[in-house]
């Protein structure tokens, strides 16, 4: 369940990011009080949350709240090459099979 809830918070705060509900350059609410609208755990919020740094949405420095960088998804060649690098980073197991 963890899983899908993560990418569901992760898809409502990517449509507020892109609706301009948080401005680029505002912070994000902290994990706790993420956590706590969505009654999911801070390893579930945290998830969403690489999921959209992965994206270029939010950005942080240590120690930091999560900043919005921009209001539009943004990927590179390397990317878009990438699925398997993409999946390890939002802390997926990449496996192969033939």
């Amino acid at each position: 369940m963890g899983t899908v809830r993560y990418l569901e918070i992760a898809e409502e705060l990517r449509r507020a990011i892109l609706s301009g509900a948080y401005p680029v350059g505002g912070r994000l609410p902290s994990e706790s009080d993420l956590a706590a609208r969505w009654s999911a755990s801070r390893g579930t919020v945290r998830q969403a949350v690489a999921t959209l740094a992965a994206e270029g949405l939010i950005g942080s420095s240590q120690g930091a709240r999560r900043i919005v960088l921009r209001h539009e998804r943004r990927h590179s060649f390397g990317e878009l090459n990438s699925f398997a690098q993409w999946a390890d980073g939002v802390g997926h197991e990449v496996r192969s099979r033939f």
